[in-house]
């Protein structure tokens, strides 16, 4: 492979990733903010709490983060429908959040936090779940609770449904996992992240980006073995990747014991038997494929046939690469699916969407560390939220290829890269409103730019 291919795909593995301040930066809001309140005003006594999930793994892009937060309850066991009622009235209390912005499962509170600290306010999805602490305060390593945890799930008498209750208590393994891989393999896995970020199956999957990731990281093994841990090839690794979801109906997965946290022995015949497999590696009961995490039948074969679809075009671009031009050419692996004209031209109501108009883009100088999202209207279905997720994967595209505080051709280059996911070729025209004037404003700091950031705005009719 292309030398240049393999240096694009790594300045977007780095370009994509968020930057450490702004993660240290949410960390200390989301402890003052959403940790705080609860370890000051609840009845029940907490040991500690974390900021886990892709937030933890370092496999996260900076237009998707996951901030999966942990709760550590002492004296508690699951489930914890009191204390999640307990901690939704403290968080109704002490924040600005209302009643309709958090929404409450069997097992966690998943709300948007505002970031009061951000010159632009920007926003982060929180997904806060509870977990027993099984270790004394104090002593501990992070494994430790992990596994104290797997061991109680081992001993109960029905340990399929302890560990979906006890499943929080076992996300720092999760996190331990992905951190104990090498750094080609957690680039891989936000590159697959990132991959699956621009892709619309129509259905929601619960767990969907960890399937990616457990499947890149893999693909990275597998990669790593073949070239005896000597320069392995992100190109490579990624097709390999892209295999694996074009294949996603025949998997199966079992990590090997030295990367797990059990023995093949504490894995269920009846789970070792299922097809397809994906066994999450922090818990022997979990099957990321199987019917009890994609529950609805209907949704389980929809996800299949629609990402093995994506996955089959991305693997056609593989193939081409050979007689491609220009490095640039591998941005194709990550095209926006469906494209823009083929939901307008869907038959499916579920996926039509609105036209795209009255745009404008320009650079300012403006000093944000994420990029944001503001939607002024909530009518418009998926589509707009979609859509400011290709606007953000396009600024990755057209910066790699820019020069150093390259201001104007970041501009031009966006310009044409929108052109093409619309495909059109309109002239761009000056406009006198004002971003905040339309309903879709997308503000995405310049990498090679300190300081400045693309801000695009559109309506939608």
């Amino acid at each position: 492979m292309n030398q240049e291919f393999e240096r694009f795909l790594n300045l977007l593995a780095d370009n994509i990733a968020p930057s450490t301040e702004f993660m240290k930066n949410v960390k200390e809001e989301i402890h003052m903010h959403v940790f705080k309140p609860l370890q000051q005003r609840s009845r029940y006594s907490i040991a500690r709490c974390e900021v886990l999930g892709g937030a933890g793994k370092d496999t996260s892009n900076r237009f998707k983060i996951d901030f999966d937060c942990v709760v550590y309850l002492n004296y508690e066991t699951p489930p914890f429908k009191e204390c999640l009622d307990d901690f939704e009235n403290i968080l109704l209390m002490n924040t600005n959040l209302q009643e309709a912005d958090i929404k409450k499962t069997k097992f966690s509170l998943q709300f948007v936090l505002k970031l009061t600290n951000f010159v632009n306010r920007e926003e982060v999805e929180i997904d806060l779940v509870l977990g027993a602490n099984r270790v004394p305060q104090n002593v501990f390593t992070t494994l430790d609770q992990g596994r104290a945890t797997l061991r109680a799930i081992l001993k109960d008498s029905d340990s399929i449904e302890s560990a979906v209750n006890n499943s929080g208590g076992l996300t720092e393994l999760s996190v331990e996992f992905v951190k104990s891989q090498s750094q080609f393999a957690r680039n891989l896995a936000r590159l697959a992240k990132f991959w699956n970020m621009l892709k619309y199956p129509g259905i929601t999957v619960s767990g969907r980006s960890t399937i990616m990731e457990c499947l890149a990281i893999q693909s990275a093994l597998e990669e790593e073995n073949n070239c005896g841990n000597s320069n392995p090839s992100l190109f490579n690794a990624f097709r390999r990747f892209l295999d694996k979801v074009r294949n996603l109906n025949n998997t199966r997965l079992i990590f090997p014991e030295k990367l797990t946290f059990y023995g093949f022995h504490d894995i269920p015949k009846a789970i070792r038997d299922e097809r397809p497999l994906l066994l999450d590696p922090s818990n022997p009961f979990n099957n990321f494929l199987g019917t009890r995490n994609l529950r609805r039948s209907e949704n389980r074969k929809s996800f299949f046939s629609k990402f093995s679809e994506f996955a089959r075009k991305s693997l056609e671009v593989c193939d081409q690469l050979g007689q491609a031009l220009h490095p640039a050419s591998v941005w194709l692996l990550f095209e926006p699916q469906p494209g823009y004209a083929d939901f307008v031209s869907s038959a499916n109501p579920s996926i039509s969407v609105p036209r795209i108009t009255d745009e404008y883009m320009g650079t300012y100088s403006l000093n944000i560390m994420n990029p944001s999202v503001t939607l002024r209207t909530e009518s418009l279905g998926f589509f707009p939220h979609f859509y400011a997720r290709v606007i953000g994967s396009l600024v990755a595209e057209v910066e790699i290829g820019c020069a150093q505080n390259d201001l104007s051709g970041v501009k031009k280059g966006m310009q044409q890269a929108i052109d093409r996911y619309q495909r059109r070729d309109d002239e761009w025209v000056t406009s006198t409103e004002t971003h905040e004037s339309r309903q879709l404003t997308v503000r995405i700091p310049l990498k090679k730019s300190p300081g400045y950031a693309l801000v695009y705005s559109c309506s939608f009719k």
